[in-house]
């Protein structure tokens, strides 16, 4: 089965989780688990509170690390799973989930031993019981949860919960202050759970060592605190005085953008450069040591970047049905980042406006689509973001020269729209770490090129769907040389006989394309495979002699429904579109094939062309052919 989920595919990671559950639970009554009484009434909320962790961290349901299930025992079990009479349960329970995942040969080699990750669980094993006699160490839910019953408090009751928060309030009812604060203030610092999200590697480039000190940014920063000097008077609002402004804007050779004067002072404002004393504006002590550390400065002029959400706020005139300026900012400027992760050549700024926009929609529930000066509105937003990060060495922009170019800026904006802008940026060797840096900050996983190569084939397959050509050869080749190319070869196949999911499928035959002969013979070994023998026959048909390999009957609609089950999972529109390109009798002709060969999602295709399909005839066979998949 699938145990790899790292682009939030919350349904999918949903129903793997059941399957776990439900394996875990008949492989404990069997008697594997070690305990005399059978599977523990727990183990569903445990396996529950361990997997949906995991599904937030990395993904990786069956890859596990020593350090990862001493986090969970010490800080995720205190924090949220509720106080049972025998605390002991929760070592007990990872005792024999590690016993669970290599008996049933779903532990994923890359991560610790089977000797090791016990050993961690002993070791964590009194820490974790310190963590969850501590009221401090819990969540909040669990706090106040344990804190309702001690005091006779059903949480099941509204009525009761209220008048005993309002008691709270009231101090009627008292409760430890500091705790609660302590909770509390942990809880704020935290970010809301998100599943988790993988970006293709980033190659380190050359020249990513550039010198940090000869960026305009940085030549505009030791300006700026050179016309500072001794200080500047602030009016009775706080702010610089309009000669004083004038006079910056001079020194700083800035005279008709004011923008970019405002953008300077509020940035050294956020990185301690200066501050306001009074009525003055001043230099802080540590900005002269700051210039004299170029890397360092610039590293936090970058890091708080995110913080001018309020500079920007009066660019964001066009967006007001939108969340405030700090929600439109964050999603551009998580978008670009995310975009220039992913992009190895130029990418046209009109693309970064319809992602934006995509963003931005997805968020709204009053209409379908930004209106054309909503759409303005992003796309000078993303101008003034991207004019910035070129001041720092970041990005490269220019404008598209032929005709090559021109289309890719056409291609990049919705049918019927203009593009209105000819710009293409480029993410320069400077800006990889960075823009890295900060993804991860963000939440996402961005693993470097010799993490991902130590990963197993499930992992590598999933990971590099998104990569850029260049970049996918680079991991690739990292990922092959770790193992050696039989050796990759074997691991490969052993992931088709095992895992029976399209998409992990075409990955794997795709990454066997790139071993030659080793690939060959790998397929060859599961091509009478019951789970991976019509993908494996129909790979080898395009590269062995015909003599070697023979067709079954369904082999070619089998593998034809590995690509059009990855496409409904990602575009159910598409999928129709393109089915509809064809004959309508060609088209009835496959509906009716799809239902007679076995394959585990015939009846999710079959189900998309019942409901969607525009066609009647085309729709109403499909439903027939669902009922007889289905054996209705």
């Amino acid at each position: 089965m699938r145990t790899v989920f790292i682009h939030g595919e919350v349904e999918q990671y949903a129903e793997a989780k059941e399957t776990l559950i439900e394996r875990f639970g008949a492989w404990s009554v069997e008697g594997n688990s070690g305990d005399d009484d059978g599977a523990p009434a727990e183990d569903a909320g445990l396996l529950t509170a361990l997997l949906d962790d995991k599904f937030v961290r990395d993904g990786l349901l069956a890859y596990w690390s020593g350090h990862e299930l001493d986090r969970f025992l010490v800080e995720v079990a205190p924090r949220r799973l509720m106080s049972a009479s025998d605390w002991s349960v929760v070592p007990r329970f990872l005792h024999r989930w590690v016993d669970f995942l290599d008996g049933t040969e779903l532990l994923m080699s890359g991560g610790s031993s089977v000797p090791d990750l016990h050993r961690a669980i002993d070791k964590a094993a009194p820490a974790y019981l310190e963590s969850m006699a501590e009221p401090a160490e819990w969540g909040p839910a669990k706090f106040w949860s344990t804190t309702m019953a001690e005091h006779g408090v059903d949480s099941e009751d509204d009525t009761a919960v209220k008048r005993f928060f309002d008691a709270v309030d009231d101090g009627a009812v008292e409760i430890d202050e500091e705790t609660v604060d302590a909770i509390e203030a942990r809880e704020r610092l935290e970010p809301a759970p998100q599943p988790a999200y993988w970006l293709p590697p980033m190659p380190v480039q050359e020249g990513a060592e550039a010198d940090v000190s000869a960026t305009a940014l940085l030549s505009g920063v030791r300006a700026l605190l050179e016309w500072v000097g001794q200080g500047r008077k602030l009016t009775s609002t706080g702010e610089v005085a309009t000669s004083d402004f004038e006079d910056l804007s001079s020194a700083l050779d800035l005279r008709e953008d004011r923008f970019r004067v405002v953008v300077l002072l509020e940035w050294a404002k956020h990185t301690h450069l200066i501050r306001a004393a009074g009525d003055r504006l001043v230099r802080t002590r540590i900005s002269e040591p700051l210039l004299g550390q170029p890397e360092l400065l610039w590293n936090r002029l970058w890091d708080s970047f995110v913080l001018l959400d309020d500079v920007f706020a009066e660019e964001f005139g066009g967006l007001d049905r939108f969340a405030d300026g700090e929600a439109v900012f964050v999603h551009l400027v998580q978008n670009t980042l995310r975009m220039l992760a992913s992009q190895s050549e130029l990418l046209p700024l009109e693309l970064l406006v319809s992602l934006t926009a995509s963003s931005l929609v997805g968020e709204s529930a009053e209409q379908d689509e930004l209106a054309p000066e909503e759409r303005t509105a992003v796309r000078g937003i993303l101008r003034r973001v991207l004019e910035q990060w070129e001041l720092m060495g970041v990005v490269r922009t220019c404008v598209c020269e032929d005709e090559e170019q021109v289309e890719l800026v056409r291609s990049a904006v919705p049918e019927g729209v203009e593009p209105d802008d000819s710009t293409l940026v480029e993410l320069l060797p400077l800006g990889v770490a960075a823009v890295r840096d900060s993804l991860v900050a963000m939440g996402f996983v961005v693993p470097a090129v010799e993490e991902l190569a130590q990963y197993p084939a499930e992992v590598l397959t999933l990971a590099i769907r998104d990569c850029p050509p260049e970049a996918g050869e680079v991991v690739l080749s990292a990922w092959i040389e770790v193992r050696g190319r039989q050796s990759a070869g074997a691991e490969l196949a052993s992931l088709l006989a095992r895992v029976d999911d399209p998409l992990v499928r075409l990955g794997a035959l795709s990454v066997l394309d790139h071993l030659g002969p080793e690939g060959v013979d790998a397929v060859r070994g599961v091509r009478d495979d019951a789970v991976a023998g019509p993908a494996a026959r129909m790979w080898l048909r395009d590269r062995v002699p015909e003599v070697e390999v023979t067709i079954r009957p369904g082999d070619e609609v089998a593998a034809m429904l590995d690509s059009m089950s990855v496409v409904v999972d990602e575009d159910v529109a598409a999928f129709l579109s393109e089915l509809q390109a064809t004959p309508t009798t060609d088209q009835i002709a496959l509906v009716e094939q799809i239902a007679r060969v076995p394959h585990s999602r015939s009846g999710g295709v079959l189900e998309v062309v019942a409901e969607g399909h525009p066609d009647s005839r085309v729709a109403s066979v499909a439903r027939r052919s669902l009922e007889k998949a289905r054996g209705t």
